[in-house]
This record gives C-alpha cells, structure tokens and sequence, in this order.
C-alpha cells in the first residue's frame, strides 16, 4: 500500500514536472518571437534613418551644385565686354573705323593689308595701305588689358601718345614697337601701321 502511494506521488511530480518544462518552453517560444519581433522593428527603423540620412546628403550636394552653378553663372556674367575701336586718322584709310572685340583666348585680331575672312570679319583689313605688311601683327587681350603685337613687318609699327599727337604735324614723336613683342595699348593713344595712323578708343 505505501509503495503504491509513493508511486502515485512520484508520478504525480513527473506530471507537475513535465507541466512545468511546456510552460517554460511556451514561455521561452513567446519571448524569442517578441525579440524576433523587436529586431525587426529596430532593423527597419535604422534602415528607414539611413535613408533619410542619404536624401539629406543628396539635397545638401544638389544645393552645392547650385550653389556652384549659380556662382559660376554670376562670375560669368560679371566678366566685362572689351571693345576696342580703330578710328584711321591718316592715309588711304582714313575715317574708316574698325570696332574690335579681342578676347582673352584664341589667337587674337589679325591686323594687315590681307583681304582674307579673318582680317575683314574679326580683324582690321588695310588692303589699300601699299605701305602695310600682308601680315602685320596681332592685338590680343590679357584681363582688362590690350595689346598689339608687331609680326616683324617690312616696315614697323610705331606708337603715339595722345599727347604727341597733333593732325597735319610732320615730326610726330613715334615710338617704335619692338618686334614679336606686345605692347599695351591706352585709350585716346595713336597706334602707327604703315601709312595708317589709329586714334585709338578702349570701352567696357
């Protein structure tokens, strides 16, 4: 009889016990899936924020790029427009004016007795000036500044200042451009090319 009972009881602590491990392995089974649960939410969410982070970043490099194309675009428009006017004073040419746009790249303004396109379209054409070289020289630009260039024409260039300067005066002070070298031309000066004498004009 009593080993009956101790049997009883100990079957009874194997239920209880083996109740006991389901519940625990509910238990276990229920947490593991909210920590499933909450790694997920906390992996979307971190992925969400590196989204956002990188459409930050994005905007904040498109307004850069604006911001530069903007700057460029003011620089731009900022930069000034040269004009250069050859008005001829004396020789076959005279009263001929030749408005000049010389820019700060390329191979500059051809000045000649040359008929070609270059000197009649961009550059000065002395095609009556018998006294002129067919290639005799070149005005460029550096900045705000300009310049001619003698080719090592047959006959040279010379320059006048303004005040040198008076119509009809035979002894006018000239002073001669060295050749290949460029020489800075001043406004209300006198550029000399052959027969040619240019009142020179220089506008923004």
């Amino acid at each position: 009889m009593m080993r009956w009972s101790v049997l009883q009881s100990i079957e009874a602590t194997e239920q209880a016990g083996a109740t006991a491990i389901a519940n625990l392995r509910q238990t276990f089974a229920e947490q593991s899936q909210e920590l499933l649960d909450l790694q997920s939410e906390l992996e979307e969410s971190l992925k969400n924020k590196d989204v956002s982070v990188k459409d930050e970043e994005n905007n904040v490099n498109n307004n850069k790029g604006t911001t530069t194309t903007t700057t460029t675009a003011m620089k731009k428009t900022k930069k000034k427009a040269l004009t250069l006017t050859l008005t001829a004073a004396t020789g076959p040419h005279t009263g001929e004016v030749f408005s000049l746009y010389p820019k700060t790249s390329g191979k500059g303004l051809p000045v000649g007795r040359s008929q070609g396109k270059s000197y009649r379209t961009i550059g000065v054409s002395l095609k009556d000036d018998f006294e002129a070289s067919t290639k005799h020289g070149v005005i460029t630009r550096s900045s705000s500044r300009v310049y001619f260039t003698d080719l090592e024409s047959t006959n040279g260039s010379s320059y006048i200042p303004q005040d040198q300067y008076h119509p009809g005066l035979v002894d006018v002070v000239q002073f001669r451009i060295d050749e290949n070298v460029p020489t800075q031309l001043h406004d209300g000066d006198f550029l000399a090319i052959g027969a040619t004498f240019f009142k020179i004009a220089i506008s923004y």
